[in-house]
């Protein structure tokens, strides 16, 4: 990303729609004006991150990272768990698991998973989503 600051001019549609400049959300957001703008264009709002959640964000509220951080273990160890026994806190379920000493203090960088969770703080409906009352297609 680049590291250049954006002039700020007279207020834009952006700013009329949303309440904020285009370039101050994406600065917090940790990415472009454009890919700002392809959330808009995509999704028709800038809080939405993604399509729709993955697994982890659908059963359990929680991304894969955000259940990995939590309890101490790689997010590896936390996608077999689900796979293989059907739950990501399936150790803590079964106290010969419990005690086990496979911590990984930081989790392994993988350009494949996805840290945030699909929907902003801001989306009208993110409380919603992250009790997972919400999952429609219409996401």
């Amino acid at each position: 990303m680049a590291n250049f600051k954006y002039k700020k001019h007279k207020p834009t549609s952006f700013q009329a729609k949303w309440g904020m400049l285009a370039q101050d959300f994406a600065e917090s957001e940790g990415i472009t004006c454009d890919a700002l703008h392809m959330r808009v264009r995509n999704y028709g709002t800038p809080f939405q991150r993604a399509k729709r959640p993955d697994q982890f964000e659908r059963k359990y509220g929680k991304t894969q990272m955000e259940i990995a951080l939590e309890r101490g273990l790689s997010y590896h160890t936390i996608m077999y768990y689900d796979s293989h026994y059907g739950s990501a806190y399936y150790a803590e379920d079964n106290p010969n698991l419990a005690n086990r000493k496979h911590r990984y203090p930081e989790p392994v960088n993988n350009s494949r998973r996805r840290d945030n969770f699909w929907l902003h703080p801001e989306h009208p409906r993110y409380q919603d989503a992250r009790d997972c009352k919400w999952f429609g297609d219409d996401s």
